[in-house]
C-alpha cells in the first residue's frame, strides 16, 4: 500500500484559502499594513565597536554614519535603549563618535524618550551618559560671546570625534578637541 503524496496547500481537492479564508495572503492583505522596516541600530553600534577594536578606520566611519542614520530615523524604537548600552560599554571613554551622536539624539527627543522605561533604565545605569547629558544641557545656552545655542557640528579626522563650534563666531565652545583641531582653530577661524 502506498500513500498518495498531497501537494502543499491542497487537501482533498480544497485549497487552503477555502479551508481557512481568514488567513491573509499578499493579494488579500490590506494596503495600509506594511512590513516594519528593519532597524539596525544595535548592529551598527556593534560593528563600530569591532572596527575600533581592530583599528579599521574605514569601517569605523561607515558604521558611525550608518548608526547616525538609523538612530535619527528610529530614535523611538525599543532598540535605541539597548544601543545606548552598547555605545557606552563596548568602547573606551575617549571614543566619542557614537556617544556624541547618541547625546545629540537624546537631547533632540528627550521629551518623548523620558517616558520610556527602557530609556530611563539605560540612562540611570550609565553614569558617563548621565554626566554627558548634564554637560550638554549646561553648555547649550550659548558661546562665550553671547550667541544663544547657535551651533555647527564638526568632525575631526585626526581623533574621530565630533565637536561643536559656535555657528556665529566660528569659535569652539562644546565638545572635546584634539591637538590637530586646536592648531587649526587657534586663530578662531
Amino acid at each position: 500500500m502506498s500513500k498518495k503524496k498531497v501537494p502543499v496547500g491542497i487537501l482533498d481537492g480544497e485549497s487552503l484559502t477555502t479551508i481557512a479564508p481568514e488567513v491573509a495572503t499578499p493579494e488579500t492583505a490590506p494596503a495600509s499594513v506594511a512590513a516594519p522596516k528593519p532597524v539596525y541600530i544595535i548592529e551598527h553600534a556593534k560593528v563600530f565597536a569591532i572596527a575600533v577594536k581592530y583599528q579599521v578606520d574605514g569601517l569605523r566611519n561607515l558604521a558611525a554614519m550608518k548608526f547616525k542614520q538609523s538612530v535619527r530615523a528610529s530614535w523611538d524604537h525599543d532598540d535605541f535603549a539597548h544601543a545606548i548600552s552598547i555605545v557606552y560599554n563596548s568602547t573606551a571613554d575617549n571614543v566619542s563618535q557614537l556617544r556624541d551622536i547618541t547625546i545629540d539624539v537624546i537631547h533632540d527627543h528627550f521629551d518623548a524618550l523620558k517616558h520610556k522605561a527602557e530609556f530611563e533604565s539605560a540612562v540611570s545605569s550609565i553614569p558617563a551618559l548621565s554626566y554627558a547629558l548634564l554637560k550638554r544641557v549646561g553648555t547649550i545656552s550659548g558661546c562665550t560671546n553671547g550667541h544663544k545655542g547657535e551651533r555647527a557640528t564638526k568632525f575631526c579626522m585626526g581623533c574621530y570625534t565630533t565637536f561643536d563650534i559656535c555657528a556665529a563666531c566660528k569659535k569652539w565652545k562644546w565638545g572635546p578637541l584634539c591637538k590637530k583641531i586646536l592648531d587649526g582653530l587657534g586663530s578662531g577661524a
